[in-house]
């Protein structure tokens, strides 16, 4: 009999973390529904930001280490407490607690450091290094700057934190995971972060319970379903794909993975902070900026699912269908004469409606001895949208 190869799963300590680092990134989403404004968004990305690039250096380290033993399910604990208090302090981070959020962000890139070490068996010029001894110790050094000037300063920490793996890449060339359980983690968390987008709608219904809050939650509910449908149906496959079938997978990783998946959870931290505004006022006309984050987040969520399957590279020719839902339709939800609960409820299901047929087909005609060619897919994806049409 042929053995069967070990595939390693999810283990129930990194879905611990995982927890944490979603009630984080509900944080943030409560922070940006206090402040929706193009101000309170900027704070919101600078305080998810360092939550998000240390998610995944856990993320790549588990992948790669037997979290059996007792030193590295303590480590991951570790990591897990820095978490939850930098999420309890986030909140306040742009004012008493600023030292504080800072400091736990430092010891957090201390012990992925300390980590990222035992791992590699030696400390070299890394993403992880960098964080620990460039990034993290600016982000303390000025947290005790004034607000706004704190907050320029921050903006470029983060910007220059994202641009870690990217800067390094050649560094990381050498690096294979398994290509199972990495695409496994980030698709429980973003389902996870999905079912907590609807756990904050669900609180943001008050002492009312009529037709209004019912209507709008069935229809928050099938925005979600909707998302849950795109990612899990169509993409999560294609990424576990490309992992797998890719030479250099630290691009697939840096790409799809870290980047990709980024730009998911931002989207949907949009997408919570808009359904909670249509079921806290059904009745009532939303706020310009609530609308903006409920359609510029669902386009968004819908663009990186498409990226993950026109990526998908195959040695022949693919057919793969795509559907093209944007759940909430802006002509009905940017009038002015729809309350938040009408225009919802008329978008969502509609959009829903869309999601069981196929709306788009991109077919892509790859050679077995040449790379994928992006403007060979553009081109393909130009001629469906005619035949569509």
């Amino acid at each position: 009999m042929k053995a069967v190869a070990a595939v390693k799963r999810v283990s129930w300590a990194e879905l611990f973390y995982d927890l944490v680092f979603v009630f984080a990134v509900m944080q943030v989403a409560l922070i940006l529904a206090g402040d929706v404004s193009w101000h309170g968004m900027l704070r919101a990305w600078v305080l998810f930001t360092p939550f998000w690039w240390a998610w995944v250096g856990t993320g790549i380290l588990a992948n790669l280490t037997d979290l059996d033993q007792v030193k590295d399910r303590l480590r991951l604990f570790a990591i897990g407490l820095t978490t939850f208090l930098m999420t309890v302090a986030a909140p306040d981070a742009f004012g008493g607690h600023a030292v504080f959020f800072a400091a736990a962000f430092v010891a957090l890139r201390l012990l992925l450091l300390w980590w990222s070490t035992d791992r590699f068996g030696r400390l070299g010029l890394t993403p992880f290094s960098t964080s620990a001894f460039i990034t993290g110790p600016l982000l303390l050094a000025t947290s005790l700057l004034p607000v706004e000037s704190r907050l320029i300063a921050w903006t470029l920490l983060m910007v220059a934190e994202l641009s870690t793996t990217w800067v390094f890449r050649n560094r990381l060339k050498g690096l294979r995971v398994d290509s199972a359980h990495l695409p496994e983690r980030f698709g429980l968390v973003v389902m996870i972060a999905l079912g907590e987008s609807l756990v904050s709608a669900g609180g943001a219904v008050l002492h009312e319970f009529g037709s209004p809050e019912v209507l709008s939650l069935a229809a928050c509910f099938a925005l979600a379903c909707g998302l849950w449908w795109l990612y899990f149906h169509h993409s999560h496959g294609a990424v576990e794909h490309r992992l797998r079938n890719e030479e250099n997978q630290s691009k697939v990783i840096r790409e799809i993975l870290a980047y990709g998946h980024y730009g998911l959870i931002c989207a949907i931290v949009a997408i919570a902070v808009g359904m909670k505004s249509v079921v806290k006022h059904p009745d009532e006309h939303p706020q310009q900026t609530v609308v903006w984050l409920l359609c510029v987040g669902t386009a968004l969520f819908l663009a990186v699912v498409l990226w993950f399957v026109v990526n998908k590279k195959e040695p022949q020719v693919l057919s793969v269908p795509v559907r093209f839902t944007p759940v909430l339709d802006s002509s009905l939800v940017l009038r002015d004469t729809l309350p938040a609960l009408h225009a919802y409820v008329a978008g969502a299901p509609d959009e829903l409606i869309k999601l069981a047929g196929y709306g788009l087909t991109i077919r892509r005609t790859i050679a077995a001895d040449s790379p994928d060619s992006p403007a060979r897919a553009a081109a393909s994806i130009s001629g469906a949208r005619s035949n569509a049409s």
